[in-house]
């Protein structure tokens, strides 16, 4: 008869132990994943601070919907791949969350991206951004300044509604046309801004309580000014480039500007309210 085999030596402790862990996490739904025994600096140190979120890798192309919506242990979020695409509320209510650097090829931005990260102080926009959704910096009311991507068409509506801290806005080579309904509202903090001279509609609501705004110059390609843009912009003074004297009277129809407010008209301060008074073929003095 042959006799019994006799197993020789046994698993090393820390192999037990890991196989239990596994066996642990996969009866909770977790899936254990193997990785290379060599790897970088980036993934055994930098990964372990919790507080910091690095997208590294390069075939990640897409950030899905929702993807870390009130993931309030996020602090900060460094981009290293190829990501053109972020999807709709992918960090919404990341309220602790303080600064993004954004992919350099990205070109989309969803709807809520990144409404409610009320600790963002930080973001740069890069040049290839073509779309940036409706609120999808709302409520960053930390955020204190933007340059406005030059491919971008236009704002959309609410994008940066309430950013309670944010002082600048640049156009840089922007090219906008349109500047959508309540884009701006409730910035109470913004002081300057200078608007592109391709600008052709400002929206409903579109700078409505910007508290700080004094002064903004109204570029000829203007069109159309829609109801209360400018209602509640207590100290703003409006400058009109065009020197139709009509024109201006129609942009101002529905501005939400007081009687009592000055505008800049042919390089002469007036009020609203004498300036609606006077005829349309009135002279100007040369």
């Amino acid at each position: 008869l042959p006799a019994d085999k006799n197993n020789v030596g046994t698993l090393h402790p820390l192999t037990r132990i890991t196989n239990e862990i596994e066996e642990l996490f996969v009866s909770m739904g977790y899936d254990v994943v193997s990785g290379p025994e060599i790897e970088l600096d980036l993934y055994n140190f930098e990964l372990l601070d919790w507080n910091y979120g690095i997208l590294a890798d390069e075939s990640v192309l897409f950030i899905p919907e929702q993807h870390f919506e009130g993931k309030e242990q996020l602090r900060k979020i460094k981009f290293y791949g190829n990501t053109t695409v972020i999807g709709a509320k992918a960090f919404f209510g990341c309220k602790k969350l303080q600064k993004i650097e954004l992919p350099k090829k990205i070109e989309y931005i969803g709807n809520f991206t990144f409404e409610g990260c009320e600790s963002l102080s930080e973001i740069n926009l890069p040049d290839t951004i073509k779309t940036i959704g409706k609120s999808a910096f709302k409520d960053c009311k930390s955020l204190k300044k933007l340059t406005i991507p030059p491919l971008l068409p236009e704002i959309d509506e609410e994008t940066f509604s309430d950013c309670t801290k944010l002082e600048k806005v640049d156009f840089g080579e922007a090219k906008i046309t349109k500047i959508s309904e309540s884009a701006f509202e409730g910035c109470e903090s913004l002081s300057e801004i200078s608007l592109p001279d391709t600008i052709k509609t400002i929206g409903k609501s579109a700078f409505k309580n910007c508290k700080s705004l004094k002064n903004l110059t109204i570029p000829k390609s203007v069109k159309a000014i829609e109801e209360d843009a400018f209602s509640d912009c207590t100290k703003l003074k409006l400058e009109f480039k065009s020197n139709r004297r009509e024109q201006v009277k129609k942009l101002l129809e529905k501005s939400g500007i007081k009687n009592d407010q000055k505008i800049k008209f042919n390089g002469t301060y007036i009020t609203v309210k004498k300036f609606l008074e006077e005829p349309d073929n009135k002279e100007e003095p040369k």
